[in-house]
């Protein structure tokens, strides 16, 4: 059956069932081949708005067009395909034109437990492109994934709308007793967490701790080794470039800038506080400490501040106590005692 209409306006081939009820079908093709097609519809026109198959309901709850397919088998079994050929085109378009309501352009539901309802895939050879590109007002693209599953986005925000990631900070809150971020890393030569300021001028800080509470013992910054040997530290500081005033660890207080506990209960022979190394320089110095008052102040039942300078040569010093006035270094330096006058 083949229609030709030549008005404008033209319907070359119109099938109506008028019945009120049942299953009726206006116009039906059926194709026994296997490659071949029930029912085709073909636009020819190269320019305008043309459409190859329309489907049109009126019912609130009907279908303009269905795909149904009734295979129970095989890889892959499609309710509807579409294809686009040119290279800006699209497979399929799903577009809501109501301008009030919740519509959705494109809705897909599944009900296998196992089965996803939205699956993009690019197949393009040099893999790029995006797997998701989300656009509002026809310009103006606010995130995207890309095909190596990076997520790009202006903001990353929970359900309650609360910011998770900003690209100029971030910001953590909540409530518990063990951590509000938790950070793991299993390589022995990388890092868990690694703040870093790149600027060059200003009092730049890489990592800072802050706390409010007034209860005894509260730590801005806490470090722990659970380690049960080797030389572990809790805390280091590590002065790495080639700067004579650099220093690994620095504390300011008005009270004390750096303090150390020793508080095992004799698990270890020697527990110390606080310890300083000065390993490669021979006049290097382990701890260092200056105020008008107390430079370095320690407290233990065993140490209260070790310094250890192993340098063979040179003026060493475990632990420095340069007394303001005198010129006048006191410290213990390879198991003896030594005090040095400078001028």
């Amino acid at each position: 059956m083949a229609g030709f209409p030549h008005s404008t306006g033209g319907i070359g081939t119109d099938g109506f069932a008028d019945a009120g009820t049942g299953g009726t079908i206006g116009t039906r093709g059926l194709a026994n081949s296997t490659s071949g097609i029930g029912v085709q519809g073909l636009a020819a026109a190269t320019t305008g708005s043309t459409i190859g198959v329309q489907g049109t309901t009126s019912s609130s709850t009907g279908i303009g067009v269905d795909g149904f397919n009734s295979s129970t088998t095989g890889p892959t079994a499609t309710g509807t395909r579409g294809l686009s050929a040119n290279p800006n085109g699209q497979g399929v378009l799903g577009e809501a034109t109501a301008t009030s309501g919740f519509t959705l352009g494109v809705h897909g539901v599944v009900h296998s437990p196992n089965a996803t309802a939205g699956f993009f895939e690019n197949l393009g050879p040099s893999l790029g492109g995006n797997l998701l590109l989300g656009r509002v007002l026809g310009t103006t693209n606010v995130f995207s994934v890309d095909t190596a599953g990076n997520v790009m986005a202006a903001a990353y925000k929970d359900l309650n709308g609360n910011p998770i990631v900003s690209p100029t900070g971030a910001t953590f809150s909540g409530s518990s007793t063990t951590q509000i971020i938790s950070a793991t890393q299993t390589n022995g030569a990388g890092v868990a967490i690694l703040g870093l300021n790149t600027s060059t001028t200003g009092t730049a800080t890489g990592v800072q701790g802050t706390i409010n509470t007034s209860t005894n013992f509260g730590s801005g910054v806490l470090g722990t080794t659970q380690a049960a040997s080797g030389t572990t530290f809790g805390v280091q500081g590590a002065a790495t470039l080639a700067n004579p005033s650099a220093i690994g660890v620095q504390g300011l207080s008005a009270n004390a800038g750096v303090r150390g506990f020793a508080n095992d209960s004799g698990n270890i022979s020697t527990p110390i506080g606080v310890a300083g190394f000065a390993t490669n320089n021979p006049n290097g110095i382990g701890v260092s400490g200056s105020g008008s008052s107390v430079g370095v102040d320690g407290n233990g039942a065993n140490w209260g501040v070790r310094g250890n300078a192993s340098a063979g040569t040179g003026v060493t010093f475990g632990v420095a106590d340069r007394r303001s006035g005198t010129g006048e270094c006191r410290g213990r330096s390879g198991g003896t005692r030594s005090r040095q006058r400078h001028h």
